[in-house]
């Protein structure tokens, strides 16, 4: 049987990844690194816009950034570029 942190973690993943443009972000960071501005210019929205997206992905687990001089370079943690079930979900969708 689930926990309660067990649902409430994994609708949290569920509510990160159901807006369209941290979808985006998501499809985009599989095949690269990229900083909040190319994020914001691929998105076409600002950069504060692009900051609170990117930070919904980190606070689930599911975006990491690593700082290199004046830019934090996003890319998906380890264990999200290896979901085979999520990838499935985002490729074909729900149902």
């Amino acid at each position: 049987m689930h926990t309660v942190r067990f649902f409430r973690k994994t609708a949290a993943q569920g509510r990160a990844i159901g807006h369209e443009s941290r979808m985006k972000v998501m499809f985009a960071l599989r095949t690269q690194v990229m900083t909040l501005t190319e994020i914001a210019r691929m998105l076409r929205i600002r950069k504060p816009n692009a900051t609170k997206h990117v930070q919904r992905l980190i606070n689930v687990g599911f975006v990491e950034g690593k700082r290199k001089g004046q830019f934090v370079h996003f890319s998906l943690t380890k264990k999200v570029r290896r979901s085979k079930k999520l990838w499935r979900v985002l490729e074909e969708g729900m149902l």
